[in-house]
């Protein structure tokens, strides 16, 4: 990989539809950056529209297929969704305005070493008592993959969570060895 660079451009439009019938009701949902526009022909079904679930749809949305760095912040605000209120609205509002702010944001990735670093945080949650972990592969210092999830078991101290996000992140790596050894590969002929 010493020899070899890439540019990846998260350069794209942000628009998301949800579209809700109920009857002869109908209700539209139309995302657009950090716009939000509500259309309905049901006064009540529009009045009743307070769910925080509809914006953060269209949001994981972006999240999976190409923005993964607002995925924690999605899950943090995705938690809530049953009990939503204005400080979980505003939280999804922050993050498309993020979205807005970052879309003519490219990362620019020159040849070096591939580096792996992990982090656990014991007992982060207060409502199930689990361990946070993560993981960051940097290629000359620019991120190219990441990972922060909750961990599926419960850790007895922060040297298991610590073992438990090392586990996984050794998993990652395997896999990210491979994929890059291809990637060369393939530069390689395309050049």
């Amino acid at each position: 990989m010493k020899s070899y660079g890439a540019m990846i451009s998260l350069k794209m439009t942000l628009t998301f539809v949800y579209k809700k019938v109920s009857g002869s009701s109908i209700l539209l949902l139309v995302l657009y950056v950090d716009d939000i526009l509500l259309i309905g022909n049901d006064i009540k079904m529009l009045g009743d529209t307070k769910d925080v679930g509809y914006p953060l749809s269209s949001i994981q949305y972006a999240a999976q297929c190409t923005r993964p760095d607002i995925g924690y912040a999605l899950s943090v605000t995705s938690r809530y969704q049953a009990c939503a209120g204005e400080a979980h609205w505003t939280a999804a509002k922050t993050i498309l305005k993020y979205l807005r702010r970052t879309k003519d944001v490219f990362l620019i990735y020159g040849s070096g070493e591939l580096i792996l670093e992990v982090y656990a945080s014991f007992q982060s949650d207060d409502d199930d008592a689990k361990s946070q972990s993560g993981f960051v592969f940097k290629l000359n210092g620019g991120v190219v993959a990441w990972k922060s999830s909750m961990q599926d078991t419960t850790a007895n101290s922060t040297t298991e969570a610590e073992y438990i996000a090392t586990s996984e992140a050794a998993k990652e790596a395997v896999w990210m060895k491979n994929y890059i050894q291809n990637w060369v590969w393939y530069l390689a002929l395309s050049t």
